[in-house]
């Protein structure tokens, strides 16, 4: 997933209206950046569940609970 799918979802999930603007002329540090699942899946291990779901649940429960936390 690249740094702007994952925007667009955060925008799409918050509600954002605004515009997400890129620094095209900043270095992009790593080209490529992946973690190593095949111990997971050696071991038939798959997550049951989706990662934009998941983001939703869990930004809605930091405007429900978490940000009185943090105050």
């Amino acid at each position: 997933m690249t740094i702007k799918e994952l925007s667009l979802i955060l925008k799409e999930i918050s509600g954002f209206k605004g515009e997400i603007i890129f620094n095209h002329n900043m270095p992009d540090g790593i080209k490529r950046k992946m973690l190593d699942v095949s111990l997971a899946k050696d071991l038939n291990w798959s997550s049951i569940y989706n990662f934009k779901e998941m983001l939703k649940f869990t930004y809605n429960w930091y405007l429900e609970i978490g940000s009185k936390n943090y105050y």
